[in-house]
């Protein structure tokens, strides 16, 4: 189909969704491998109740990016299909929820840091939950990409694979532990398609009308 064609607003958001992306991704690779990771590694330390502090901050901060990219694409995205991207936008949401949430489980920990690694396996498992919904995210965006002629034909084919690795992984994660730990290389797909996105998202070439409905 012809691609959709874009206002200069539609335009706009695209870029500002992009560059919440990019917070999204930068923010919670940070806070998962690197200070939820330091928190682990380091008990009953100053350095370590501070790692937990910035994972927060972190991670409070991806959750916000995560809504602004919800709200914005569904802006544009509804004029592909109204009721796709609002479901899209819902499932985003969700997911956002569920990992805030989860995120209560840090709060306690930083309480109780005799009982930190428990308390980030519950949180890690919050955040397999929140992914399913994310999963279902992913799909409805490919769908909306295919169809509105705008994305790389690549990218939409990349977008739906991910959303498998999530549920599987998620699912793995829940029910089989074990099988799950064998599954996390595959999480490096949904990592290039995402970026990929981002990268559609700040820098992507799309022809922009003089007037249409977002």
């Amino acid at each position: 189909m012809p691609p959709l064609p874009l206002t200069h607003d539609s335009h706009r958001r695209l870029k500002w969704a992009g560059a919440a992306y990019l917070v999204i991704i930068l923010a919670g690779v940070s806070s998962e491998m690197g200070f939820r990771a330091v928190a682990l590694t380091t008990p009953n330390t100053a350095a370590q109740a501070f790692a937990l502090k910035v994972s927060l901050v972190l991670d409070a901060l991806m959750l916000t990016a995560d809504v602004i990219v919800a709200a914005l694409l569904f802006a544009v995205f509804r004029a592909v299909n109204g009721g796709q991207a609002l479901s899209a936008m819902i499932f985003r949401l969700m997911q956002a929820a569920i990992i805030g949430a989860s995120l209560m489980l840090q709060l306690v920990a930083l309480q109780m840091p005799e009982h930190i690694p428990p308390l980030l396996a519950a949180q890690s498992m919050g955040y397999d939950l929140g992914l399913i919904f994310f999963a279902v995210n992913t799909g409805l965006m490919a769908s909306l990409l295919c169809h509105s002629g705008l994305a790389p034909k690549g990218l939409p084919p990349v977008l739906m694979l991910s959303a498998l690795v999530y549920v599987a992984g998620s699912l793995s994660a829940l029910l089989a532990p074990d099988l799950a730990r064998l599954f996390e290389p595959a999480y490096v797909l949904p990592l290039i398609a995402e970026t990929w996105f981002c990268i559609w998202l700040l820098f992507g070439r799309r022809k922009t009308a003089k007037a249409t409905t977002v």
